[in-house]
């Protein structure tokens, strides 16, 4: 360092040599200048022949905390989410129509990086059915032509078999929820039918 040198540095005050030397190791530490503190996922959702699925709803979500993120993908399959917390596990699952669901698990992020997930969804398979034939019978008691409407067909069987002790036509009628044994007269009392 020669003496020209030397004697401009005494002219400069103590505090502009304090900043210089302040901004010298400050930008010369780039963590101090920002911490990342979060992480990352990118990916595609491709089909079974490799090509890209576009405006697929893929789902993010941290198992542990069970946060949610949900994107669609863009025209060429792929999705891009930031600002995840680091760690895991995660899931990552992708649906579009015409597809089956695809899903990966147990993906860990590490800090300030972006992982990678590729999901190749098949495709929904159409199921054709044989042709069958349903066959039923009727039942003259209680599939006849001339009945229609909701009814009730007691035989003397049916009625011997009532879990009752007399047995009367009050009993019979109160097996039936569609006919009312109480009604209400016009001066407010409750009145039972007697039959």
């Amino acid at each position: 360092m020669n003496q020209n040198s030397f004697l401009k540095l005494q002219g400069l005050s103590r505090w502009t040599v304090a900043l210089l030397l302040t901004v010298f190791i400050w930008a010369s530490q780039p963590e101090m200048v920002a911490q990342i503190t979060t992480s990352g996922l990118v990916g595609r959702v491709i089909d079974d022949r490799g090509s890209a699925i576009a405006n697929a709803d893929v789902v993010v979500v941290h198992e542990p905390t069970g946060t949610r993120t949900t994107i669609s993908t863009r025209g060429n399959g792929t999705f891009s989410v930031r600002g995840l917390r680091p760690g895991g596990p995660y899931t990552v699952s992708a649906d579009a129509p015409g597809f089956v669901r695809g899903f990966q698990q147990n993906i860990f992020l590490d800090l300030g990086a972006e992982a990678e997930v590729t999901l190749a969804l098949q495709s929904d398979e159409i199921i054709e059915l044989e042709a069958f034939e349903v066959v039923g019978s009727s039942s003259d008691r209680f599939f006849a032509s001339d009945r229609f409407g909701a009814g009730s067909q007691m035989g003397s069987e049916d009625i011997a078999a009532i879990p009752v002790g007399d047995r009367s036509l009050n009993s019979l009628l109160r097996l039936d929820p569609r006919i009312p044994l109480t009604v209400i007269l016009l001066t407010g009392f409750f009145s039972r039918w007697c039959l």
